[in-house]
């Protein structure tokens, strides 16, 4: 088996239909490839979806069940039932473009790197409200965009988890995914592909960049808000906070100081009307204060 893509998802059963339907249109030969759903104790009819793919037969479909609530626990039990020498990564609310697969493992192949990762765009659910702009604020929904070149990535912010892959032996010989770090349950927390990108390159050297590969990834009207935004930057601060500690990494500027300028700017931003700015703001502030709350006083 060329590749194994890895799809672990909770409760989300009619995502994880598009998700598969994208998976069953990839040019890349069915026969080269299988799909492992792995299902992060669900209580939804995800088994009842995964039943149907498997007796469709439309590509190699297995499924397994992840009792240990974590995304990183799921993300790690695919790594070990994999059957392919390349692992690809893909959320359970993304969809792939036909070529997707392909164009990963010919740019891993043709790099000759340890990993890649390709670009996502964002699928709204209602269309993207105004003030929500801002690149900073659409990363936090997984848009990640690099340029329309391919190109070597060997530093943060590295790959985004729900389009990436890496060969097998890389992921086995840094250990997999760091189960401290990446969502449980309902967090927002993340940063657990970020810290196993850092580990893979300090190991196995760059990644690469691969524009082609397209993902399309979901936002429901849900987190199309300011309070979802703020939540999810608070918990990021969090998550950058144990990356910072796990890798040892630090930077010279203050926390404190940078959340008392974004406290001071909003105000004004906001007298403006600058609410694409004056959000970012906000944003800003969540993520510093949870930086803080997690014991850090300076970081990236």
């Amino acid at each position: 088996m060329e590749s194994s893509v890895v799809v672990c998802t909770r409760n989300r059963a009619p995502l994880l239909e598009k998700t598969l339907e994208s998976l069953a249109t990839q040019t890349l030969d069915h026969s080269h490839f299988e799909v492992l759903i792995v299902d992060n104790a669900s209580t939804d009819s995800t088994s009842d979806v995964a039943a149907r793919w498997q007796a469709a037969r439309r590509f190699t479909c297995r499924y397994v069940l992840e009792e240990r609530v974590g995304l990183n626990h799921a993300r790690n039990r695919g790594v070990r039932e994999a059957r392919g020498r390349v692992i690809a990564f893909i959320d359970d609310d993304a969809r792939a473009e036909e070529e997707w697969l392909d164009r990963l493992l010919r740019a891993l192949e043709e790099e000759r790197v340890c990993g890649v990762g390709g670009r996502i765009k964002l699928d709204w659910q209602s269309p993207q409200p105004r003030w929500l702009t801002e690149q900073h604020l659409l990363a936090l929904l997984a848009e990640f965009d690099l340029g329309d070149a391919r190109c070597r990535v060997d530093r943060f912010p590295y790959l985004v988890g729900t389009n990436m892959a890496f060969l097998t032996e890389v992921l086995e010989r840094v250990g997999g995914f760091s189960p401290g770090l990446d969502r449980r349950s309902t967090n927002l927390e993340g940063m657990g592909d970020v810290e196993l990108c850092h580990r893979a390159v300090e190991s196995a050297g760059p990644l690469v960049y691969e524009p082609r590969a397209l993902v399309h990834h979901f936002v429901p009207d849900d987190r199309a808000t300011l309070w979802f935004l703020v939540r999810r930057s608070y918990a990021d601060g969090r998550s950058m906070a144990r990356f910072h500690r796990l890798t040892g990494q630090r930077d010279k500027a203050s926390r404190l100081r940078r959340l008392l300028q974004n406290l001071a700017a909003v105000p004004v931003r906001a007298m403006r009307r600058d609410w694409a700015r004056s959000a970012l703001g906000v944003v800003f502030v969540a993520r510093h204060l949870g930086y803080l709350r997690e014991g850090g006083t300076s970081g990236q």
